[in-house]
């Protein structure tokens, strides 16, 4: 429960018609209330749990919760990570967030509005807001609270779709509903002497390693970039279950891995890695395979295969969507710039330009 240096805004009431919320902010390394709230959201992550801002204040995030409650009981929040941007200032970032429970009308718009103060109190530039899966209401929401849909030049790498397993089916349901190709290969895997097993710490190194060989096939740069940020992510969501690691052996030699998060209804790959070899032993389909049944076994409602690109041909998109499923488009995200010369220049054309691949380019390179 140690808070951060970061100062943190008193707390306040604020009465509207007949009900009342309390509105707190803190900087607790973990908050296992808050935890605790995300973690029985229908479409609860990971990312907005203390346990993952802790650990991303070690790439240099500043990371504060505002907690709003009524009647003793949390009914919505968010946690929002802040950084300075050399010679251009602050701003702050949500990621899946902010949550408010049930659609909450009135608690949404309460929140909004002492995020509002907040950010000119922190004088951040923007607050980029990257809504959870069903959070469409609340999308519409901001648009008419004078945010808009965050432009490509500012807005991080970003989900605009994912694909669902409904785990409620059977493993012969979920094999049927898969490509044919996906089916033969899955079995080519299981006759051809792979071992797909749960891992642990001790292969978190291996696992980096083989991560950043994809990424050299990719010529992607591995994110995280550190293998560091890996193990602090195990040390603080492995012990509560949330973390896993699986991974692929060929004649005692490790091949391919995975690490994923169990996080309420929901069971979501993360990062995956593959040295590139034995693809005719068909490693990775075998591995996803695996991880459906594991999630399926553990009670899991939602297999989530974590980004596809609508539209695109070939490449990752095109092997998740051999597993069969339902791609699921999501709200996106949301920029408020606190300046409101910045808001009327963004709306007379400036959120064109940094749409475009100039501003892209410009942004970027600053």
């Amino acid at each position: 429960m140690r808070p951060t240096s970061q100062k943190i805004p008193e707390a306040k009431t604020v009465v509207l018609g007949s009900r009342t919320f309390e509105i707190n902010w803190n900087n607790f390394t973990e908050d296992r209330a808050w935890d605790d709230f995300i973690f029985v959201q229908p479409d609860g992550h990971h990312e907005q749990t203390s346990l993952w801002g802790h650990v991303r204040t070690t790439l240099g995030w500043t990371v504060v919760r505002v907690v709003l409650t009524e009647d003793g009981k949390i009914i919505g929040g968010a946690q929002v990570q802040l950084r300075t941007v050399r010679r251009l200032g602050k701003w702050a970032y949500i990621t899946f967030g902010p949550v408010v429970a049930d659609n909450d009308s009135l608690a949404e718009k309460t929140l909004l509005a002492e995020l509002k103060i907040f950010l000119r109190r922190e004088r951040a530039l923007y607050l980029l807001a990257q809504l959870p899966y069903d959070a469409k209401t609340f999308g519409e929401r901001l648009l008419a609270d004078g945010f808009i849909k965050a432009p490509l030049a500012l807005a991080p790498s970003n989900m605009k779709a994912t694909l669902l397993l409904d785990l409620k089916k059977s493993e012969a349901q979920l094999l049927a509903e898969m490509r044919v190709t996906m089916r033969h290969q899955i079995r080519q895997g299981l006759k051809r002497g792979l071992t797909v097993e749960p891992g642990g710490a001790a292969d978190l190194d291996e696992f980096w390693k083989l991560m950043c060989a994809l990424c050299a096939r990719r010529n992607i740069t591995p994110n995280p970039a550190t293998p560091e940020f890996f193990h602090e992510l195990w040390k603080h969501f492995a012990p509560r279950g949330w973390m896993q690691i699986y991974v692929v052996r060929h004649e005692k030699k490790t091949i391919a891995a995975q690490v994923a998060f169990r996080f309420g209804d929901w069971f979501r790959v993360w990062k995956i890695g593959w040295d590139g070899t034995q693809a005719g032993l068909r490693p990775n389909q075998l591995l996803y395979w695996k991880l459906i049944c594991a999630a399926k076994a553990q009670g899991c409602r939602y297999f989530d295969f974590v980004n596809v690109e609508p539209g695109e041909v070939g490449g990752p998109t095109e092997f998740k969507l051999g597993f069969g499923g339902d791609v699921k488009m999501l709200p996106g995200v949301f920029c408020h710039f606190t300046n409101p010369l910045v808001r009327s220049a963004m709306r007379a054309g400036g959120a064109k330009l940094l749409d475009s691949e100039l501003g892209v380019t410009l942004a970027r390179g600053r």
